[in-house]
């Protein structure tokens, strides 16, 4: 899957000013063929800077995110962290709430349940905010998860 490595080099440049060709080649595992081809896809992009240059009588190439790339990687974090989170509910949200009280729709969160088992408070305020009837249509995926999704 590309879309991990390309992630990983986003990340990586976000984290530091520059990254060096050979650390982002052994941190993501990757032959140095396949790393120029993703730093190609991402420079055309406008993602990445790339830049070439020496350190001793050495070759050595750096890597930095751009503000394009950094918006990119913030968007696609965003996409994946909405996904997640609806496969987590989807998953355990067959099993119900245990803090039921006396049945479906009962307040035990403030709202009418729909609170899956097990689930971090984040997660019991974004599926609170959802509609409480079972009859509701699941909202559609954001342009951004069909980005993600292509």
């Amino acid at each position: 899957m590309h879309q991990r490595h390309r992630i990983g080099i986003l990340t990586i440049t976000a984290e530091a000013q520059r990254a060096e060709f050979g650390y982002l080649r052994e941190a993501l595992g990757l032959t140095p063929g396949n790393l120029s081809k993703h730093l190609t896809v991402l420079e055309q992009a406008g993602m990445i800077e790339v830049e070439k240059g020496y350190a001793g009588r050495r070759p050595r190439t750096w890597v930095r995110i751009t503000a394009q790339g950094r918006a990119a990687l913030a968007a696609e974090l965003t996409a994946l962290t909405e996904l997640l989170l609806r496969w987590d509910l989807v998953v355990k949200g067959a099993r119900g709430c245990q803090e039921r009280a006396s049945g479906p729709g009962v307040p035990c969160h403030g709202v009418s349940c729909r609170v899956p088992v097990n689930t971090s408070r984040s997660q019991r305020v974004w599926s609170a905010s959802q509609p409480a009837s079972s009859d509701a249509a699941p909202s559609p995926p954001s342009t951004a998860i069909l980005a993600v999704l292509r």
